[in-house]
């Protein structure tokens, strides 16, 4: 419960500290921070004590599965709204994605304990990173005015990105023993992700309330915060998932909106009007440390797929 409550006045911190006049450079150094020590050490941690299951190679089907479905829908209900494909595109890339190492991971390590962190490790890195900077980067491609692809960015982005170097690292030496002291010191490092990820966000929390209930940012937070974990529900009730496990993939596929969507977005010219509003209200209201992550309509679900996902 202790970990609830830090979560909680990190966030509260972060919204009054963007008041201060320290406000417009906390959040470039925090997010330094996070992306460069916190949260590398804490993936490295967690892969390489994690005790693999065989259930969770499907874990990464999950965000990829979110994604596509998000993908199918948009365009459908773009094509009904007669959006521009630089709209739709911007919607898929911000809902279909989500704040999982962010967001997630501190959330895992609160609710179900930090044995549970390589899952939100594989689902962030495996899923959503490499997701967005393959995938998304293609598709923002297809929707802008781009007139060839450049993998050279998205590709260096992958390999350079820090956690996803910790989380290669992690799984290389799996098979040696490191001294007890060195993972120890990589869990107390990665024990400062949590609050820094809601001083973070609570300092980057903005409204625009000329587009609060604009189409686009209604589809985009009901699928996000609705649709995706009723989807990661209804898929593993297909398989052989353990309790705790459906209980995890569930909360990471509630994870509100990631900005890294977003930014692959701004870099094609996409149209990112309601991607902020998206971020910004599905942070607050879909996965704040006083909500988890969890909508009544996936908690709803979930205890009806109960039993069906036990099976």
């Amino acid at each position: 419960m202790y970990a609830l409550i830090v979560l909680a006045a990190s966030f509260l911190f972060g919204i009054h500290a963007s008041r201060k006049p320290i406000g417009p450079q906390l959040t470039p150094v925090l997010n330094f921070i996070i992306i460069n020590f916190a949260m590398p050490a804490l993936v490295f941690k967690s892969i390489y004590t994690m005790v693999w299951k065989p259930e969770y190679t499907y874990i990464v089907s999950v965000p990829w599965l979110i994604f596509f479905c998000c993908l199918l829908l948009s365009f459908a209900f773009g094509a009904y709204m007669r959006w521009d494909k630089k709209v739709t595109g911007s919607i898929i890339l911000t809902a279909g994605y989500g704040n999982n190492a962010f967001i997630g991971l501190p959330l895992i390590e609160a609710i179900y304990g930090p044995e549970w962190l390589g899952v939100g490790a594989i689902f962030a890195q495996l899923g959503i990173t490499l997701g967005t900077n393959t995938a998304g980067v293609l598709l923002a491609a297809c929707c802008s005015d781009a007139d060839r692809m450049d993998w050279k960015r998205p590709l260096t982005r992958i390999c350079t990105f820090p956690p996803f170097i910790a989380l290669l690292s992690a799984a290389l030496m799996r098979g040696h023993d490191l001294p007890v002291s060195v993972v120890n010191a990589f869990g107390y490092i990665g024990s400062i992700l949590g609050p820094l990820v809601m001083i973070s966000i609570g300092s980057q929390i903005s409204f625009s309330m000329s587009r609060i209930a604009s189409p686009g940012l209604v589809f985009g937070l009901t699928y996000k915060l609705i649709c995706a974990p009723i989807i990661a529900i209804l898929f593993m009730s297909l398989l052989d998932f353990g309790d705790e496990l459906r209980k995890v993939l569930i909360l990471q596929a509630a994870v509100p909106p990631g900005i890294t969507g977003v930014i692959v977005a701004k870099e094609f010219g996409l149209d990112t009007s309601d991607s902020a509003n998206m971020i910004a209200i599905g942070t607050v209201g879909g996965s704040s440390p006083f909500q988890f992550g969890f909508t009544p309509a996936a908690s709803f679900i979930e205890l009806i797929y109960k039993p069906a996902c036990q099976r």
